[in-house]
């Protein structure tokens, strides 16, 4: 169930200056998060994660999924470690 703001995003994020409440963005927080994953799962290193995740993706291509356009709700990978 999706819950309707009582104040927009925008003016929650914006400064003070205009108007705002100088808060974070939490959407583009967790995207440049994720983001900084993709850095961390190619680089060269290994690790106990990076075992599990091209386990989860080897039916569909590994690590190289990453690199496609996809929609994920096409794909049945049951782990919230990939969500």
């Amino acid at each position: 169930m999706e819950r309707k703001d009582k104040v927009t995003r925008l003016s929650a994020i914006n400064s003070y200056e205009e108007g705002g409440l100088k808060m974070p963005d939490l959407d583009s927080m967790i995207k440049a998060l994720r983001l900084t994953w993709l850095r961390r799962i190619f680089s060269v290193n290994k690790g106990t994660w990076k075992y599990y995740l091209e386990h989860l993706l080897k039916d569909y291509g590994g690590l190289i999924l990453l690199s496609c356009n996809y929609n994920i709700k096409d794909l049945s990978i049951n782990s919230q470690f990939y969500f």
